[in-house]
C-alpha cells in the first residue's frame, strides 16, 4: 500500500507511475493511517519534513498497526553520516515549519519512544542516504 496526498497520488498517476499490485490510499499520514497490519512500514523523505513530536506521534501510529516483530524503515539523510545533510539542512530550515536533519541519535531516541527496538543505520549505496530500520517491541 502507498500512502500519499491525493494530489500527489494523481501526480504519480498521470505520470504512469503506478504499480502493480499496490493500492494506493490518499490521505495525510499525519491525520489518517490505513487499518493495516503492515509488516513493514516504509517512510521515504518523509522525517525530515516534520519535528520530532510529529515524528514521534506517527511513528507510534505506525507501530500500533504492526504485529510484534514488524519493520519501520525510514530512508533519509542522516546528520553526521552523509555529505549532503548540511546543505539538505538549510534547505529544510527555510522550506518548513519544523523540519530537518536529524541524527542518528535522535531516530533512535524516537523510534524507542515508540515502542521500537533493534535500530541501526545503514548507508544507502554511495553513502548520500540512509536507511534508518528498527523493529517493533512487544
Amino acid at each position: 500500500m502507498l500512502q500519499d496526498l491525493p494530489g500527489v497520488l494523481d501526480l504519480n498517476r498521470a505520470q504512469g507511475r503506478e504499480w502493480p499490485g499496490v493500492t494506493s490510499f490518499p490521505g495525510d499520514f499525519l491525520e489518517v493511517l490505513p487499518e493495516g497490519p503492515f509488516d513493514l512500514a516504509y517512510l521515504g523523505n518523509v522525517t525530515h519534513i516534520y519535528g520530532a513530536e510529529e515524528n514521534v506521534a506517527l511513528l507510534t501510529r505506525l507501530r500500533e498497526r504492526q504485529p510484534v516483530g514488524g519493520m519501520v524503515a525510514i530512508n533519509d539523510f542522516v546528520r553526521g553520516r552523509s555529505p549532503r545533510a548540511p546543505l539538505f539542512a538549510l534547505q529544510m530550515l527555510l522550506s518548513t515549519h519544523q523540519g530537518g536533519v536529524r541524527s542518528e541519535a535522535e531516530y533512535r531516541a524516537w523510534l524507542e519512544r515508540a515502542g521500537y527496538e533493534d535500530v541501526r543505520v545503514e548507508d544507502r549505496p554511495g553513502g548520500v542516504k540512509q536507511l534508518v530500520l528498527a523493529q517493533r517491541g512487544p
